[in-house]
């Protein structure tokens, strides 16, 4: 069973590499909450003697990846509807 004591004892370097990770406090924080969330939505399947400290760098690191993604996701989605079609006026030279 995961304890509190357990992550707890992690924390500090939980929170040390999703600084190294993100490069943004604030992220950063809300990647160690995402990673402690999803560690006590699985707690059933935690088993005794597995390595924290490693899944939870797993954990945070597939998270940071996936948060990534996402935003390089809407960033492009973003620049693509901010972009102006040429009409066909525009492409022919002036006489």
């Amino acid at each position: 069973m995961l304890t509190a004591q357990a992550v707890k004892d992690h924390l500090p370097i939980l929170r040390r590499y999703a600084r190294a990770l993100t490069r943004d406090i604030e992220q950063a924080d809300d990647l160690v909450q995402n990673c402690l969330v999803r560690a006590l939505a699985k707690e059933r399947l935690w088993q005794f003697g597995t390595n924290l400290r490693a899944t939870a760098a797993t954990v945070a690191s597939s998270s940071s990846r996936r948060q990534d993604a996402t935003s390089r996701a809407v960033r492009s989605t973003s620049f693509a509807e901010t972009r102006m079609p040429r009409s066909a006026s525009a492409l022919v030279a002036p006489a």
